[in-house]
């Protein structure tokens, strides 16, 4: 199932390379970005499924903490 999460506070994230290691850069999520997360996927680079999320934007991809979620995004409802 895919679900669309909107950004409610501007935050930064430290940006990882491609084999999952972090870098000295930091990845901005600006207030009002939309990003998907595919609740049904299972692969993380450097978090566990059961404790974060994969949301997507475009070319870009993050994973943050569900708890850290709850804070920073809220769910998109599809209207009626």
């Amino acid at each position: 199932m895919i679900k669309k999460y909107k950004c409610i506070q501007e935050f930064s994230i430290p940006k990882y390379d491609d084999d999952g290691y972090p870098t000295e850069k930091e990845v901005l999520i600006e207030e009002g970005e939309i990003f998907e997360c595919d609740t049904e996927c299972q692969c993380r680079m450097v978090g566990n499924p059961n404790e974060t999320l994969r949301l997507t934007n475009g070319m870009r991809w993050i994973e943050i903490t569900k708890e850290s979620a709850g804070v920073l995004f809220e769910e998109v409802k599809k209207d009626g």
